[in-house]
Formats: C-alpha cells, structure tokens, sequence
C-alpha cells in the first residue's frame, strides 16, 4: 500500500513522498489467481451471465464505496474499495474469456497511457493534448487491427 509522507511548512504541503509498504505485485498476480479460479466456477453455475454479471456489479460496488466515505470507517472503505479491484478484475478476466479483450494487454495499455500522460505533464506538457495525440494512434491502430481481420476474413474464403 502507498502511505503517503508529507512534509509541512508554513501549513503547507510542500513535499509527497509515497512510500511502498508491505505490498507487491506478487500479491496482485496471486489476486488475479483466484478470479481465474471464481471465472471457472462461475462458469460451471448458472448466476453469471459473464461479463456482464460483474459490469452491473461495479456500480453496485461504486455505490457502496460512495457510502463508505462518509462513514469515516477505514476498514470498511478499504473492503469495498478491494471489494471494486475484486469486481473489476473479474469483469476484464470474462471478456477475456469471451475472447474481447487480453488482461495483460489492458494493464500494458493502462501503464504506457498513464506513464505517458504522467511523464508529460512533469515536462510541461498539456494533459489534454497528450490525451488527444494517444486518441489518433488508438484509432490508428484499431483501423490497422479491423483491415488485417477483415483481410483474414477474406482469405479464408
């Protein structure tokens, strides 16, 4: 977990340090382990209707994270906040299943997003102008992907 460490003066916020304390990603990859393992019993149920099942979940769990923040109950809060990791991961891992997405790939594209946007704004870069230059190569590539499967399509006929 990041516990952040901030140093006062003037009753100011002058310096945030985030320190990385007893968590790694180990434990996210043993996390993922037993949502492969939900999906696959989900699987062999009859209340999962897939992907969708964990979408309309989320919202369920964003409202009771929502709840939560008022309450002033860190223990609480951190459940449902793990409670929408959980959710999440479950939700990516059936479209991954249903054969829409790859899970390795939304954490590739998620990191090089964020690392870009992060990275640029540190250099004085616009937020929005970086958003908008990865939008035209996210659209780039989905037309390269749909002409390579629509030309594989037609070969195949």
């Amino acid at each position: 977990m990041y516990l952040p460490t901030t140093v006062f003066s003037k009753n100011k916020a002058t310096n945030i340090e985030f320190k990385y304390k007893n968590m790694n990603l180990g434990e996210l990859e043993r996390l993922i382990d037993v949502v492969k393992i939900k999906i696959i019993r989900d699987q062999k149920g009859t209340w999962s209707k897939g992907s969708t099942t964990y979408l309309n979940a989320l919202f369920d769990e964003i409202n009771e994270v929502k709840e939560e923040l008022s309450s002033g109950k860190q223990c609480f809060l951190e459940d449902e906040l793990g409670d929408i990791l959980w959710v999440y991961l479950c939700f990516v891992h059936n479209l991954e299943v249903e054969g829409k997405v790859s899970m390795s790939r939304v954490f590739e594209r998620s990191l090089i997003k964020y690392s870009e946007r992060v990275n640029g704004i540190n250099n004085g870069d616009c937020w929005d102008k970086i958003k908008k230059k990865q939008k035209i190569y996210l659209e780039l590539e989905q037309s390269t992907f749909t002409s390579t499967i629509h030309q594989q399509n037609t070969d195949t006929l």
